[in-house]
């Protein structure tokens, strides 16, 4: 694999070292934080308390959301 050497600032070195994780080269690192991201990179962010309420809150909008259709259309009708 063709390398490139580059100079960066200490400060900008610091933030990538504290990013990049254990075992991780300085290229991987900076592959996996320039990469687009996937809803995958959001698994364990939330606790399975957190998960649980936002379920809670997107099943009762859903549902308010339902109701107010089902008024819309009764309006139209």
């Amino acid at each position: 694999m063709a390398t490139k050497t580059l100079t960066i600032t200490t400060e900008a070195y610091d933030l990538l070292k504290a990013r990049k994780k254990e075992n991780e080269s300085f290229s991987k690192a900076i592959n996996r934080l320039l990469k687009g991201h996937t809803i995958f990179d959001l698994a364990g962010v939330l606790t399975e308390k957190q998960s649980q309420e936002l379920r809670n809150r997107i099943h009762e909008r859903r549902m308010e959301m339902r109701r107010e259709m089902d008024n819309r259309i009764k309006r139209l009708l």
